[in-house]
C-alpha cells in the first residue's frame, strides 16, 4: 500500500515540476486529480489494509489534515508574495497522500532543497559576493520592517524560483527515509 501511496506522490509532483518548468504553472487539474487519487488510496487502503490506517473517517481526516496544513505557513508566504498559489496547492496534494505530520516534513525539506539550490546558483554568478551583500542587506531591512517581501515582488525585483523542483526533491528525500522531525 505504501508502494502505491510512493508511486502515486512521486508521478504526481514530477508531472507538477514537468508543467512548471514548460508553463510556469502548475495545473489544477492535475492538483485535483492528485488529491482525487490520494483519497481513493486510502479508500482502498483501509478495505485492504484495515489496520494500516484505520480506515474509513480516520482516512479521510487524515487527507483533509493533510491538505490543510499548507495553507498555514506556506500560505502565508504566500501572502507575501515569496511563494506561489501553485505551490501551496502542490503541498496540499502531497498532504493529502502524506498526511500533516509529513506534509509538515516535506515542506521543511523543500526550504532546505530550495536554500541549498538557491546558494549553488548565487555562488556560480560573477558578482556572487556583491549579490550576497545586497541579499544581506535586504534581510536586515525586512528584519527591520523598513521593506517586505510584498514590495520587491511588486517592484520586479525578485527573481522568481521554480519551487515545484526542491518540493520535487524533497518528496524524493522523503520517500528514501529522510526526516528531520
Amino acid at each position: 500500500m505504501e508502494l502505491l501511496n510512493n508511486l502515486a506522490i512521486a508521478a504526481f509532483t514530477f508531472l507538477a515540476a514537468a508543467g512548471d518548468v514548460k508553463n510556469r504553472k502548475i495545473p489544477n487539474r492535475l492538483i485535483l486529480a492528485g488529491i482525487g487519487s490520494a483519497c481513493l488510496i486510502k479508500a482502498f487502503g483501509s478495505f485492504t489494509y484495515p489496520s494500516a490506517e484505520g480506515g474509513g473517517p480516520a482516512a479521510l481526516l487524515q487527507v483533509l489534515a493533510g491538505c490543510a496544513i499548507p495553507l498555514l505557513f506556506p500560505g502565508v508566504l504566500y501572502l507575501c508574495g515569496a511563494l506561489g498559489a501553485g505551490d501551496i496547492k502542490l503541498f496540499c496534494m502531497i498532504g493529502a497522500f502524506k498526511g500533516p505530520r509529513a506534509v509538515t516534513e516535506i515542506i521543511l525539506l523543500s526550504f532546505f532543497a530550495g536554500g541549498a539550490g538557491a546558494i549553488c546558483i548565487l555562488l556560480g554568478k560573477k558578482d556572487a559576493i556583491r549579490r550576497i551583500s545586497a541579499i544581506t542587506c535586504r534581510l536586515i531591512r525586512i528584519l527591520q520592517g523598513r521593506e517586505t517581501l510584498k514590495n520587491l515582488t511588486e517592484t520586479g525585483q525578485m527573481n522568481k524560483m521554480l519551487f515545484s523542483l526542491p518540493v520535487m526533491a524533497a518528496v524524493i528525500l522523503y520517500i528514501y527515509g529522510v526526516r528531520i522531525l
